[in-house]
């Protein structure tokens, strides 16, 4: 008689009861060691060793094909049965349903991964969703910025106009208690009104003197001759009067540029000019050209002139004898805003 381990009788026992829950059922003490020695006999006669290891019984139990975790439920069999050693073998599984109870327990091998998880794809959904986010403000920023600009650039464009109105005012009262409308400032090269004689008792804002365009900044007085606009102190109706102040203001001194300034026009004499007057603008001269013999129309001369391509698009306000203001294109061909003349200003040793 071969000699069993204690480990393979342990293992016994509980094969035992594993096969009295699941294929034979309850059973008597009686009839558990009739199958006991049943189990035994099979065991030793197929294993053929001096010393029954649990290895040598787990390998006759597989060879028995005893050994399936999860047999069909069998009849019952009853205790007479299991004392005559009548235990029904249950019938064979499929090998894929074979498990032996030697090895370590198999688990399913988890299923391939596609290279994307789920966060991954929210990740990149969200992103998708920001660029396209991204593009649209783009879009709409490209649409609404160059409006935008218009928009501010007219408001400035009004302040200017508005400024050029208050400019003709000060000239106005000016003349209406000095007689003659404000002289050209000593600053030489600064073609505007003297800021001594209409600032601080006139001009209580001297900011007015700057267009909101020109990006100039400047405190008191200094604003007046920032170079904003240009002031003419003569009556000046056409082109060529223009050109010959912008001559005369170069070569006359100060005091000669406050009176009627003798030029010469182009005209049909002998030297091709012809003398004419410039006439200083007074009080009675903005009042009534007509009595004076000057055949001008105050609607059609330039008090104050803007500096051109300050504005979007190209031109310069121009503030009149009568007090309204235009918006000229930049070189247009009509007076004050032609290019000769534009030119001529710009000639001036600044």
């Amino acid at each position: 008689m071969a000699v069993w381990t204690a480990g393979a009788l342990e293992y016994l026992e509980s094969h035992l009861s594993r096969l009295e829950k699941r294929q034979v059922g309850p059973l008597s003490s009686a009839g558990r060691e009739a199958l006991r020695q049943r189990l035994v006999q099979s065991v030793e006669s197929s294993v053929h060793a001096e010393e029954i290891t649990r290895e040598h019984l787990l390998q006759a139990l597989v060879e028995m094909e005893i050994a399936a975790p999860v047999p069909p439920p069998a009849q019952p069999v009853s205790e007479e049965a299991a004392l005559a050693g009548h235990v029904p073998a249950p019938p064979p599984l499929p090998p894929q349903q074979v498990r032996v109870l030697s090895g370590p327990r198999k688990f399913p091998a988890a299923p391939a991964s596609s290279g994307f998880s789920q966060g991954c794809v929210i990740a990149l959904i969200l992103g998708a969703v920001a660029l396209g986010l991204v593009m649209i403000t783009g879009l709409l920023a490209a649409m609404l910025l160059p409006a935008l600009a218009r928009g501010r650039e007219a408001a400035r464009r009004a302040s200017c106009q508005n400024n050029l109105k208050q400019i003709g005012l000060i000239a106005r009262m000016y003349a209406e208690e000095n007689s003659k409308f404000p002289s050209l400032s000593p600053d030489r090269g600064t073609l505007m009104m003297s800021a001594q004689q209409v600032y601080p008792e006139f001009a209580t804002d001297p900011g007015i003197f700057v267009c909101p365009s020109s990006g100039i900044e400047g405190e008191g007085a200094e604003q007046i001759d920032d170079d904003s606009y240009v002031y003419f102190s003569h009556a000046l109706p056409d082109e060529d009067s223009g050109l010959a102040f912008v001559e005369a203001y170069k070569t006359k001194t100060l005091d000669a540029l406050d009176e009627d300034l003798q030029v010469n026009l182009p005209g049909s004499g002998p030297d091709a000019y012809s003398p004419e007057t410039l006439h200083r603008l007074t009080n009675t001269t903005a009042a009534n050209m007509t009595e004076q013999g000057m055949d001008m129309d105050p609607a059609e001369l330039p008090l104050v002139l803007e500096w051109t391509g300050v504005h979007v698009p190209d031109g310069n306000n121009v503030l009149y004898l009568d007090g309204h203001v235009e918006y000229l294109e930049h070189y247009e061909d009509e007076f004050p805003n032609s290019e000769t003349f534009i030119e001529a200003l710009w000639s001036i040793d600044r």
